[in-house]
C-alpha cells in the first residue's frame, strides 16, 4: 500500500517475492508499479498476506545464489536497475 501523510491509502497492489521461499534473517525485494501520479510524500506500507512454515532439513528446495550482480541507481533515488555481470546486454 502507499499512504498519505494522514495514513490514508492512496494505491494498493498485490507483491510477491521473486522466490517463494524467505529462510529466516533473509530478506528479498518486492516488486510493484504505480502509476507516476503518486504524491511525492506517499509511505509504502507492507503487510504479509499468507506464510507457512518450512521444516528444518526439508529437501523440496534446492539453495539459489545470484553472483556478479550490479546494481544501477537513479540519480533521484526512486528506482534501481539490477542485473548479472555475467550476461551480454
Amino acid at each position: 500500500m502507499l499512504l498519505d501523510s494522514d495514513n490514508t491509502i492512496l494505491a494498493n497492489q498485490t507483491a510477491l517475492l521473486p522466490l517463494n521461499i524467505l529462510p529466516p534473517n533473509t530478506s528479498l525485494p518486492l516488486t510493484v508499479f504505480f502509476l507516476p501520479d503518486i504524491p511525492m510524500d506517499a509511505k509504502p506500507h507492507v503487510q504479509v498476506l499468507t506464510a507457512i512454515r518450512l521444516l528444518t532439513n526439508d529437501k523440496r528446495y534446492l539453495p539459489a545464489t545470484i553472483n556478479n550482480t550490479l546494481v544501477q541507481v537513479n540519480a533521484d533515488g526512486r528506482s534501481a536497475r539490477q542485473w548479472n555481470s555475467d550476461i551480454a546486454e
